[in-house]
């Protein structure tokens, strides 16, 4: 993903596609809200 991206366009993008979060620099909290959003959609 990218730094400047907007949430609700890759959730479109997305959509019906499955996901694994590799690496980040998000805290745990953040990470935990990511996939949860991205779970939901």
């Amino acid at each position: 993903m990218s730094a400047d991206a907007v949430l609700d366009r890759i959730s479109e993008a997305m959509k019906g596609q499955s996901f694994e979060l590799i690496a980040s620099n998000l805290s745990a909290e953040q990470e935990a809200k990511l996939n949860e959003y991205f779970s939901e959609n």
